[in-house]
């Protein structure tokens, strides 16, 4: 009776214990199961974050490379609009020129690191291709702007060279005009002071005592006071006279009932014409003045009455 007993009791205990064991491999492999599934997690968010770090990095250098371009391309115009309105200077342009030079340089480089990093992050995104093309072909042009602007200033600073060459030629001929016409103008001064000196005539009219005192007239020759004739002072000083111009004086008014020339002047060079109006009043009339003037350059005439 006892060992059925125990067999019975044997028995349940070792099927729980079986199923304890089964049980327990189970949970194991579940685990680890789950481990694995954790770790894969894990690594896929790490990869996520990976990559969407390397996404944000590529977009932060496209939007660098585009604003680089822009700023070139806003450059540009500004220095093709000086260039064609001309309110640079030659050296304002050059220094602009070579800052452009200069950022052409940096964006070439910039969309270089951003085609590598696209290429090294293996992210196959067909946008981002087109937008560095995009930029690699607007960078290109930029170039060939940059180039013709070059090329434009090359032959405006030729042709001011050109010009400054014809200025100094002009400035130059221009100061020997110069020269010329001052030497010119003093020949002229000359020639007319010279001229005028050899129009100058002088003339006094008056009667005996008057022109005596002023010490221009006086009577030499003649026989105790006889036959003595009245003649021109060779003291006579210049300033005692009227000064006047042969190709002004055209007649002298005589006030006077009769009237005698001191100096000698050619009969036919002159003649003496009656006032219309008033029967004391004559005038001496100049026909040649050349004549008139050849043997004096003065004029004496004495009054009576």
């Amino acid at each position: 009776m006892k060992k059925r007993t125990l067999n019975r009791i044997k028995l349940p205990v070792a099927l729980m214990l079986g199923a304890t064991v089964v049980l327990s491999s189970c949970n194991q492999k579940d685990e680890q199961k789950i481990a694995e599934q954790s770790d894969e997690i894990e690594r896929i968010e790490q990869a996520l974050a990976e990559r969407d770090s390397t996404y944000n990095k590529l977009i932060a250098m496209l939007n660098q490379a585009e604003s680089q371009v822009a700023e070139i391309a806003e450059r540009e115009n500004l220095a093709i609009n000086a260039t064609s309105e001309g309110n640079k200077s030659e050296d304002q342009l050059v220094t602009e020129l070579k800052l452009i030079d200069e950022l052409v340089k940096e964006s070439n480089l910039s969309i270089q690191r951003l085609k590598a990093e696209v290429k090294e992050s293996n992210i196959e995104i067909s946008a981002f291709k087109t937008r560095i093309d995009q930029l690699s072909a607007a960078l290109d042009e930029q170039r060939k702007t940059i180039t013709s602007l070059k090329a434009e200033l090359a032959d405006k600073n030729q042709e001011l060279q050109v010009f400054a060459v014809k200025y100094d030629s002009i400035k130059i001929e221009t100061v020997s005009q110069k020269q010329l016409i001052t030497e010119k103008e003093q020949e002229i001064d000359l020639l007319t002071d010279y001229n005028n000196n050899l129009n100058k005539v002088h003339y006094a009219v008056g009667s005996y005592r008057d022109l005596k005192e002023q010490g221009l007239v006086d009577k030499e020759g003649g026989f105790l006071w006889i036959g003595r004739t009245i003649d021109l002072k060779a003291s006579a000083q210049a300033e005692n006279f009227i000064e006047t111009d042969i190709r002004e004086f055209s007649e002298l008014k005589i006030e006077a009932d009769r009237f005698e020339l001191v100096t000698e002047h050619p009969a036919e060079s002159y003649t003496v014409i009656q006032d219309e109006l008033d029967p004391e009043v004559k005038y001496i009339k100049v026909l040649d003045a050349k004549k008139f003037w050849e043997l004096s350059n003065y004029l004496v005439v004495t009054t009576k009455g």
